[in-house]
């Protein structure tokens, strides 16, 4: 009976915070943290080295490396917006 009374007590909470609330680590805090540190495991070194394989015979060498710029601020905006709108308790 107490666990059911723990989970009503559980649900009301997340209800009155309108989020989950969890045990365990704080990943809410460091959550927009780690998402920027997947960023940063493209990089335009490897992300032109991949164009080009691929691009290389179709495109100038300038063009794909205009499309590596754009590809990697396209990403880079896209995680800030995503962390951006992450909901933390």
């Amino acid at each position: 009976m107490a666990e059911k009374n723990w989970l009503e007590w559980a649900v009301s909470m997340e209800e009155a915070a309108g989020c989950d609330v969890e045990a365990g680590p704080d990943v809410g805090r460091l959550l927009i943290g780690y998402i920027n540190q997947l960023e940063g495991g493209v990089t335009y070194e490897k992300l032109l080295t991949f164009l080009k394989g691929e691009l290389e015979d179709v495109l100038p060498v300038e063009e794909i490396e205009t499309i590596a710029n754009s590809t990697l601020e396209d990403v880079s905006q896209r995680v800030r917006d995503r962390g951006s709108n992450l909901r933390i308790a």
